[in-house]
């Protein structure tokens, strides 16, 4: 579906409604990094540490012990709760989590949700750009995922800031076929890769998120 993954150092968004998979599909994505010796950080604004590693539990994945093996860093929005937001946020636990992990993947859950702790737009965005240029330093050259909050369908996507300063967009939405809603996943956008921008099937099994590569979907409900 990606074309042979993310593209090395980009900043992807993986955007759906409530209950699509969005969060398994970031826990996979750190998951399976691990799998390949590539270390992660996982920020958690929507969960606690604790309730990230008991998510992830239900599709065997032991994030706990990855943290204890220093192949993982889990942080929660409680990082943000003793900034001084008249003074702005400077990310320092992230960067130094960053220097000490030398993570190769990055996931942020949400975006959307991050963006709720600041007051106004222009703090919003100017911490958003912060962020993004933090992800973005060469020497970490770091692979990010952030998951977006998103009412939409296959033909009307609300798009916000972050869609346009990623390099890539990964839209999930709900499809109906017959009596049932399935998961559907869409690639609109990814820069430096090679995505199949056709609709693919998806669903969630006690594994994991797997796409259907090879079947087409019916005519589809949205």
């Amino acid at each position: 579906m990606l074309g042979g993954g993310l593209p090395e150092g980009s900043i992807t968004v993986i955007s759906g409604p409530p209950g699509i998979g969005k969060t398994a599909i970031a826990m996979q994505y750190i998951h399976s990094g691990i799998a390949r010796d590539e270390p992660g950080i996982f920020l958690s604004i929507e969960n606690n540490i604790d309730d990230v590693i008991d998510y992830a539990g239900n599709f065997g994945w032991d994030f706990r012990r990855y943290e204890e093996e220093k192949k993982l860093k889990i942080l929660d929005r409680s990082i943000f709760e003793e900034a001084d937001m008249e003074l702005g946020l400077d990310f320092g636990l992230v960067k130094d989590m960053m220097e000490a992990l030398k993570p190769k993947r990055f996931v942020v859950d949400s975006i959307t949700l991050f963006s709720y702790i600041f007051k106004d737009d222009i703090s919003r965005r100017q911490h958003m750009l912060r962020l993004i240029d933090l992800l973005k330093v060469r020497r970490y050259n770091c692979t990010t995922l952030m998951t977006s909050e998103q009412e939409e369908n296959a033909v009307n996507i609300k798009y916000h800031d972050w869609h346009f300063l990623a390099d890539g967009v990964i839209s999930l939405f709900w499809s109906r076929n017959n009596a049932e809603n399935e998961r559907r996943i869409w690639v609109p956008k990814l820069k430096g890769g090679n995505a199949i921008s056709s609709i693919r099937p998806l669903k969630i099994t006690a594994k994991g998120v797997e796409v259907l590569y090879t079947e087409i979907p019916k005519i589809m409900e949205v």
